[in-house]
This record gives structure tokens, C-alpha cells and sequence, in this order.
């Protein structure tokens, strides 16, 4: 049981763990049908040591019908494809057929209930800790008696507790030592008579990672759980048990890293039963932990599981309501989860074959943890090399920062040692130039020297063969009740499109939607000067941008709203409440209808610009009295008023990922029953000026005013305006009520990425791990998604960031190359903001409809920034059918929207390069640069600007810098200068 497996087991795994020099592990623990229980509690093992060491994963397979020992060539075939298989934990093959091992909702079961009787005998182990007493307290409140058991000698405590129950005894013996547990089962029958059932709640933990146990540690974890729950089991054969009952722990179903041991012992009670043959019904309940009782979180561990994890610690008259209605519904194993979605609820195991519709509501693997790690895991970065690629990394590093390369520790912190997104440029060049290609994403993805120069080592070092592996980073399990989501109402408007059949055909013909700023929106003359250091004066450097057309049209009297308040209601709102309803009308949800259901649906509105009020003080210097509204919330409660729904109604502003957020939150909300339906989207318009020159001042805005996702010469974005939603309802329920199903969501994760090496750069790392995380709470394989709808603003470094979060995660799973189509919409309506997520995630789902994938403009030739020859990924540059492989649907996937990468070669103030300032022709659209050259340092212009085909008077000339060279004419897109020469000893040529 222990020494025959478990002890063996754990040696191999600590020996091969305990090198640095692995990078991944993969354990395929294989044997025959039936399988033991000691066989079947493997899988506790493999999982916590998996939550222990992100290098490791692991799986059991069971077979019948194969010769495990003999040499096989089916069985062979087997291993190799559950070698590239998802991380299921739990296989079985029967028949042929491959079976996954899952927690499903539980049912009402089949066994007759289990009434306590009153008046009986029940034993109780584990009878000195908090939970035997609670347990006992409520078998006695039945009129039972109780016979509690434990090894520990009666306190104070404990003896005061039995005074006041005279139906109760305590009897101390250990339920590993024979002679004194069968003296304890024959005094508690003498004095109460025989036993009716069995509670064995004792065992003991000691919380530490599997590569620091011996031997004895983990023999005296165990011995309570395993050889103690067959003891028991032989010893109380002859009693007229009606249940034999085991408290696991959830560690046993799920696995918990510094627990591996102690899963392995509640795995195996739970095994040890499903084959019991003794009397009474066998009962296997997996808790998590408990407010009270022996089974009680610390005060720090409960803080975490409750932060971190989102899990709470059980309430004891929950946990008892839990106890009565296993026995009662015929449950023979059980979990029960507290905390997570849905907040009370308890599941069993069971094998699903693929043939067979598994239970819509499920928890899928990995699941949450039962509580986190005690101590703290190792970090998965790789031992400090020695060597020479440690030394090149800490020369160029010290050459970059001008400081000794000795004195750069290995362990150093890069956010802390001041690496911008220029130094980030500089030291991929000087590497390249040193060992090759070299990625520009190196300092996101590895944070001190130590760690960098380990991965290059990897990929650039002399015993080097083939391609990089991808690093595993250990992530948060997914969520365990993640109810696939269906998308059953569509709506939305975007630039030059009033519908989504026109939205579809612009995507679909590649029609770039980007124009000047409509002249009823705002002078772009007044505030246009294409010197970006003008932004601080309220000027922009971009004058294009992709526009709603008739933003101002609305019906107030349609919504019950009176004319005078729609003029001070934002816009955006106004647009919002428009889609919204439409949404709803898609869905065949009328208002009428949504009453007569109740109205409990919920509105997540994703926005992020709040602009409209600035125009009151224009209108107030006007004489007109009016004070235009800008409020987020207004903007979800409005649909809610109107509409008269009753769930939670609120704003969301996570910046560019806002409305996919809302999306997020929207079906979270529907999974904890706070709503059955929701509406979920986002909103984005341009109203004043000022938010373009706020972008401007940012320098997020593409000087040349086209959005390159992906592509080559990628310096920012232009502005978008879009708005969108989509009805959610659980899949279940729209099957059940006939709803027409757009898409499914199967799962969706949000995280931050913390301190990167500025505030809006993005950090792949982070970035891979959300989206590792959202696969695994949808229990998708990364192979078969076909598509990725990307962030893509069209940044130098931001683009190849994204593209290796994406292969990151991608990598955990699959090594194939080129499969999966990568395209952004930004390419055709500019960055939506607030709207972005849901643009991406409504053009998937016209994608879907239409089995074409759209293509992605302005990426020909791509970024040199990343290439995709060796990533999953593929641009989709032309339009094609969208074909899955065989048997599977169309997946697609939208990564999470990442901050704006600013493109390293746009400097400040500090003594580096910036373009030079323009002038402009009065009374004329065309734009030259400054006159010649000046002579020495001086600040006064020497020579007339003989350059430009209409020269400007000198005194509107903007000085920047002194030119050492021939007169040179600064040209921009709208110049009319005739001169071809285009020195870059000034700046920057634009």
C-alpha cells in the first residue's frame, strides 16, 4: 500500500525533480484493469506534486483488455498519444474507448436514505479533534449514542464536553493498532450495544513539498488513512453496520502542493471503498475545509484560499446540511466545494465516455485547490548558470547600464535595475549581434540575469538541438464549475457599418474603415500639429481615426426618455441602450417577455472614456444652460431601468480589455445564480478632442494613422469607435428553452501582470498564463483551437509581446507549428478601447457563422519583431474557409487586451532623438519642415528656407535642434517640399 508503491514512488519523483538541468517531466503511470486502490490514489500524488513543480505533469491510465506487462503494440500506441493528450489526470480505456475521470453536478441517488436511528450506536474516530465532537454532537441531537475514538488522552476540554452528554464515552486507541481498536469496538458495544455505522474522521497532515519528505514523515502521514480505514473496515465486519463512512479531504480528489502524501491517503480511503465488501453502505466524502473542527484553515491559509482562490472555509451548519443529504441521496462518493461556482454544491466522480453527453454543469481538471501551500513553493526559475552565457549577459547588461558587470548579482531583479523599453531594444541588437537571433521579447520573459542566461544557454548554447522549448510557468487551476456559457443574442455597431451584416462585409472584402474626424465632430485643423510634443497643448499628431456615423441620432419617446434629458444623457449611453435592446430582440427576449420571466438579468457595460461633459463649459460661455451627463454607471443602469431587469447592473473600466471583462464578469455572475441571463459589452465613442491629444501625449497613436497588427513599420494605433453586446445564458438552459446559440464561451480568466518594466507595457509571462488559465477552465486542448482573435494594437514591441504570451501558453501542450490563424479587427476599425474585446469576440463569432476567416490588413510584411515559423500561429492575411480538423468544431480564442506598448524609438526630453517641430503654411493643408541649417550651436537661424516649394515666414519657424549638414527638408505626409535629400543627421526622417 505504502511501501509498496506510494514510498517507491515518491523516491523516483524527488531524484528526477531534485535536477535543475530538467526542464519538463511527464509521468505516464500505467496498469491493468481493475485497478487497486493503491493504484487509483496514484492520481493525488500526480497532481500535487504537478501543483509543486511547474516542470512536472503526470497521468494514470487504466486498461483492460491489454497486456500491461508484456510488450503491446496497441498499448504502445495508447501511451503515445496520452503522452500529447490534454492534462486529463484520470484515464481509463475499456473496450477500446477512452474514458476521462471528472466531478460532475450531483444527482439524486438511487440508494435507499440512512436515517439515524435513535437510541443506536455509531462510532466516531478521530473523537479528540474539533470535527469528531461536531459530528457527534449531531448524531446525538438524532437520539443516537456515540462512541468516539481517538489517540490522544482526554483534556479538560474534552472531559467537561462528555459530562454534559451522558450518551456519549471517549475511549482512547490508535485505529492503527489492532489490539487497541478491537478493545475499543468490543467496550463501546458493551456499553451501547452494537454498532449501526462507522464516521472515521481521524488523520493527521504535516504540510511540506514532497522533495523534502523522508520516508518516516510521509509512513506517519498515511498510517491513520490507509492502514487504519482496512483495520477498521476488518475489525467492524461483524456489526450490523447501516453505513461505513470515511472524511476525506478534497486534497485527495484535487491534489494540493506540500500535501502529496496526505492526498494520497484520502485518495486511497475513497478507493479502498468503491470495492468494500463489508456491511452497510460505503460512504466517501471529500471536504474542503471547515470554519470549526479539526479540519479548520488558519487564519493566513483561509485569507489566501479566500483571495487567491476564491474559496471560503465551510460553515459547520452547512457542513452538517451536506453530511445529512449524502446519506440521504444515496451518494457512495461525494465532494463537496464551498466557495467556488456555485457557492454550495456537491459533486461525484464518475467516468464520461466520449460517445456520452457528460452532465453541462462540471467541474473540470484541474481543479481549485483545496487550500494553498503552507510553506512557499520553489520558484521554477532556473538554477544560476555558470559559464559564459551568464558573463555575456552580465557584460551587455553592464555595458547598457554603465556599471561593472561584477557587480550585476545573478539574482537581481530587472524592473529594478532600470531597463526601459530602449534598453530592451539596445540589448536584443547587442545579443543578436553576439549569439545570433535573438527575440526582442527576452527581458519580459525573464526577469533577472540568472534566468536569461539559463534560456539562452537553452537556445543558443553549444550542445543546442532543434527549437526552444517553451518555459512551463505554474498558473492558477481553473475554475472547477465552469458551466460552458451560450451566446444567444448578437448585436452591435462599428465604423462605416449600422449592422452586423455590413460589419461582416467590411471584414470580409478587408475594407480599411479608417477616415479623417467628421467635420460634425470637431475642427481637426484647430487641433492638429504633427509634432507629437504639441500634445501638451491640447494638440494631436493624428487627425484619422474610424467613426460611427449618426451618434446623435436617438428616439427619446421610443424609451420613455424626454427630449431634454436625452440632450444631457452621454451619447455613449444613449448608443449602449440602443444595442442593448437590439441584443435582446435578437434573442427573442422582448421587454414584455423579459417581465414575465422576472426580469433577473444582469448588465455589464465595458467603457472607459468619459469625455462628453467636457463640452458643458463651451456651452455655458455660449449662454446655453445645459449640463451634458458623462456617468459610468448611468450607462448599465439605464438599461436596466428601461428594460426593467433585476440583476447586477455596472460599469466595468479595465481599460482596452473593458468589455471582454464584462463578458468575464457577466458569466461569472450567471455561474454563482445571480442572474439567468446577462448582458454583456462594451461602448466607445470620440466626443472631444482632448482624448486624442491625451493619446497623443501617451504617443500611442500611429504617426502615419494606420493600425499595422502584426506588421511591419508598427507604430501605434488609431482611434475607434464601436459598440456591441451579446446576450449570455448557461448552455443548458438555452437548450432547454429552444434559444438560438451563436457560440458557446467554455471558459475566461482575468489577471494583472504586477511590475513590468513600465506601466503600459505588457509582460508575456503574465500574459501566458491567463490564457493557459482560461483553457484549462474550458478543458480545451490548445491544438484544436484554430483561430486566435489577438489584442493587436499595432505596437513595435507590443505585437511580438503578445505573440510570445500566446506561444507560451500554447506550448504547454502542443509542439505543432502553423496551424492556427492569428488576425486582428484594429487592422480595419482602429482600437475601440472600451469596445476592442467585443469587436474581436463578435467578429469570431461572424466567423463562425460564416466558416470564412476575415483577413487582417496593413501586416504584409510582418513584424520583424517575432517569427511565426516556429509558433502555432499563422497571419490571416486574405480571407479562406475556416475548416476545423475532422470532428471538431470551430474554436477560437481572444486573448486578454494588453496595456499599449509604447514604440521604444519615441523619446522625451532626456537628451535622445525626437522628431523635429513643423510649421504650417497659413491658409494651406500642406505641411514642410524648418528651414536649413544653423551655423555652429547658436539659436538664431542662419540662411532662408530656400527648401520648401512656399516658404513660411521665419518667425513661425520652431528651432529644435542645430544641424551639422547640408540643408535638409523634413518632410511629412502632406508635404509639398521638392528637395529629395533626406539627411538623418537631424532627427528622425518622418
Amino acid at each position: 500500500m505504502v511501501d509498496e508503491l506510494l514510498l517507491p514512488l515518491a523516491g523516483l519523483l524527488r531524484a528526477l525533480l531534485a535536477s535543475s538541468a530538467l526542464e519538463r517531466l511527464r509521468l505516464l503511470y500505467v496498469h491493468s484493469a481493475p485497478a487497486a486502490p493503491a493504484d487509483t490514489a496514484v492520481t493525488a500524488v500526480l497532481r500535487s506534486v504537478s501543483q509543486e513543480d511547474s516542470r512536472f505533469t503526470g497521468r494514470r491510465l487504466e486498461v483492460a483488455g491489454l497486456e500491461v506487462a508484456g510488450v503491446d503494440g496497441r498499448l504502445a500506441a495508447i501511451c503515445r498519444d496520452e503522452f500529447a493528450a490534454p492534462d486529463t489526470v484520470e484515464i481509463r480505456y475499456a473496450d477500446g474507448v477512452r474514458h476521462r475521470r471528472r466531478l460532475v453536478p450531483a444527482k439524486a441517488g438511487s440508494a435507499p436514505a440512512l436515517p439515524v436511528r435513535a437510541g443506536a450506536a455509531y462510532l466516531v474516530t478521530g473523537g479528540a479533534g474539533g470535527l469528531g465532537r461536531i459530528i457527534a454532537d449531531h448524531l446525538l441531537s438524532q437520539a443516537a449514542r456515540v462512541v468516539l475514538v481517538g489517540r490522544s488522552p482526554a483534556d479538560v476540554d474534552l472531559r467537561g464536553w462528555l459530562d454534559a452528554r451522558p450518551d456519549a464515552t471517549y475511549l482512547r486507541a490508535d485505529v492503527t493498532d489492532e489490539a487497541g481498536l478491537r478493545g475499543a469496538v468490543a467496550t463501546g458495544r458493551e456499553l451501547f450495544g452494537p454498532l449501526r455505522g462507522v464516521v472515521h474522521a481521524a488523520g493527521l497532515h504535516r504540510d511540506r513539498l514532497l522533495g523534502d519528505k523522508d520516508d518516516t514523515e510521509i509512513r506517519a502521514v498515511t498510517a491513520a488513512k490507509v492502514p487504519g480505514t482496512v483495520l477498521l473496515d476488518r475489525i467492524t465486519a461483524d456489526q450490523p453496520l447501516d453505513f461505513f463512512a470515511v472524511f476525506s479531504s478534497l486534497a485527495g480528489v484535487l491534489g494540493n502542493a506540500g500535501q502529496a502524501d496526505y492526498a494520497y491517503a484520502n485518495a486511497y480511503q475513497a478507493a479502498y471503498l468503491a470495492g468494500r465488501q463489508g456491511p452497510g453502505r460505503a460512504v466517501a466524502l471529500h471536504w474542503p475545509l471547515w470554519e470549526s473542527g479539526g479540519m479548520s484553515a488558519p487564519g493566513e491559509a483561509a485569507r489566501r484560499a479566500r483571495e487567491r482562490l476564491g474559496n471560503y472555509p465551510l460553515p459547520t451548519a452547512e457542513g452538517l446540511r451536506l453530511w445529512d443529504e449524502v446519506l440521504a441521496g444515496g451518494h457512495d462518493e461525494a465532494a463537496v466545494l464551498y466557495g467556488t461556482r456555485p457557492l454550495r454544491w456537491h459533486a461525484e466522480l464518475m467516468y464520461d465516455s466520449p460517445g456520452v453527453a457528460v452532465a453541462v454543469q462540471q467541474l473540470h481538471e484541474p481543479a481549485v485547490p483545496a487550500a494553498p501551500p503552507s510553506e512557499p513553493v520553489p520558484s521554477s526559475e532556473p538554477t544560476p548558470p555558470v559559464g559564459r552565457m551568464l558573463t555575456v549577459v552580465r557584460e551587455v547588461l553592464g555595458g547598457l547600464l554603465r556599471v561593472d558587470p561584477g557587480d550585476l548579482a545573478v539574482d537581481a531583479d530587472l524592473n529594478d535595475l532600470g531597463i526601459d523599453s530602449l534598453l530592451v531594444r539596445r540589448f536584443s541588437d547587442e545579443l543578436t549581434r553576439r549569439l545570433g537571433t535573438v527575440p526582442t521579447t527576452l527581458l519580459y520573459e525573464h526577469r533577472t540575469p540568472a534566468a536569461l542566461a539559463a534560456h539562452l544557454e537553452t537556445t543558443h548554447g553549444p550542445r543546442t538541438a532543434g527549437p526552444p522549448t517553451a518555459a512551463e510557468v505554474a498558473v492558477p487551476a481553473g475554475n472547477p464549475a465552469a458551466e460552458p456559457i451560450a451566446v444567444i443574442g448578437l448585436s452591435g455597431r462599428y465604423p462605416q457599418a449600422a449592422d452586423l451584416d455590413e460589419f461582416w462585409r467590411n471584414l470580409a472584402e478587408g475594407r480599411d474603415c479608417v477616415t479623417e474626424v467628421p467635420a460634425d465632430r470637431w475642427d481637426v485643423d484647430r487641433y492638429y500639429d504633427p509634432d507629437p510634443l504639441r500634445a501638451t497643448d491640447g494638440k494631436t499628431y493624428c487627425r484619422s481615426g474610424a467613426f460611427l456615423d449618426g451618434v446623435d441620432r436617438f428616439d427619446p419617446l421610443f424609451f420613455g426618455i424626454s427630449p431634454r434629458e436625452a440632450e444631457t444623457i452621454d451619447p455613449q449611453e444613449r448608443v449602449f441602450l440602443q444595442t442593448a435592446w437590439a441584443t435582446f430582440e435578437d434573442a427573442g427576449y422582448p421587454r414584455q417577455r423579459l417581465r414575465e420571466r422576472g426580469g433577473r438579468v444582469g448588465v455589464f457595460a465595458g467603457v472607459t472614456t468619459y469625455t462628453y461633459l467636457l463640452w458643458g463649459p463651451e456651452r455655458w460661455a455660449s449662454g446655453v444652460a445645459v449640463h451634458p451627463q458623462t456617468a459610468p454607471w448611468s450607462i448599465a443602469n439605464r438599461v436596466s431601468y428601461v428594460l426593467g431587469l433585476h440583476g447586477p447592473s455596472m460599469p466595468v473600466d479595465t481599460a482596452c480589455s473593458s468589455s471582454l471583462t464584462a463578458v468575464h464578469l457577466a458569466c461569472a455572475s450567471i455561474r454563482r445564480g445571480e442572474c439567468e441571463m446577462a448582458l454583456a459589452g462594451g461602448v466607445n465613442l470620440y466626443l472631444h478632442p482632448s482624448r486624442f491629444s491625451t493619446l497623443s501625449q501617451a504617443r500611442m497613436l500611429s504617426p502615419t494613422e494606420r493600425c499595422r497588427s502584426f506588421g511591419a513599420g508598427a507604430d501605434g494605433f488609431v482611434p475607434g469607435e464601436g459598440v456591441g453586446a451579446v446576450l449570455l445564458k448557461p448552455l443548458s438552459a438555452a437548450l432547454r428553452d429552444g434559444d438560438r446559440v451563436h457560440a458557446v464561451i467554455r471558459g475566461s480568466a482575468v489577471n494583472h501582470a504586477g511590475a513590468t518594466r513600465g506601466f503600459t507595457v505588457p509582460d508575456p509571462n503574465a500574459q501566458a498564463e491567463v490564457i493557459d488559465a482560461a483553457l484549462r477552465e474550458a478543458d480545451v486542448d490548445p491544438a484544436t483551437v484554430t483561430f486566435v482573435e489577438a489584442h493587436g494594437t499595432g505596437t513595435e514591441l507590443g505585437d511580438p509581446l503578445e505573440v510570445a504570451g500566446l506561444t507560451n501558453a500554447f506550448r504547454r501542450t502542443t509542439d505543432a507549428r502553423g496551424y492556427c490563424g492569428l488576425g486582428s479587427a484594429k487592422s480595419l476599425i482602429g482600437h475601440l478601447e472600451a469596445a476592442a474585446g467585443i469587436a474581436g469576440l463578435t467578429k469570431v463569432i461572424l466567423q463562425m457563422r460564416h466558416r470564412q476567416l476575415a483577413p487582417t490588413l496593413h501586416c504584409d510584411p510582418p513584424n520583424p519583431g517575432f517569427d511565426l515559423a516556429g509558433t502555432p500561429f499563422v497571419l490571416q492575411r486574405s480571407l479562406a474557409p475556416w475548416t476545423p480538423p475532422p470532428g471538431l468544431p470551430r474554436r477560437a480564442a481572444s486573448p486578454p487586451s494588453a496595456p499599449v506598448a509604447p514604440t521604444p524609438t519615441s523619446s522625451s526630453r532626456n537628451g535622445r532623438r525626437r522628431p523635429p517641430r513643423r510649421h504650417r503654411h497659413p491658409g494651406r493643408r500642406s505641411w514642410c519642415c524648418p528651414p536649413g541649417p544653423r551655423s555652429g550651436c547658436g539659436r538664431t537661424p542662419v540662411g532662408s528656407p530656400t527648401t520648401c516649394a512656399t516658404p513660411a515666414p521665419r518667425s513661425r519657424c520652431r528651432w529644435t535642434r542645430c544641424a551639422r549638414s547640408s540643408p535638409t527638408c523634413w518632410a511629412c505626409r502632406r508635404t509639398s517640399c521638392r528637395t529629395t535629400n533626406r539627411s538623418t543627421s537631424s532627427g528622425p526622417t518622418r
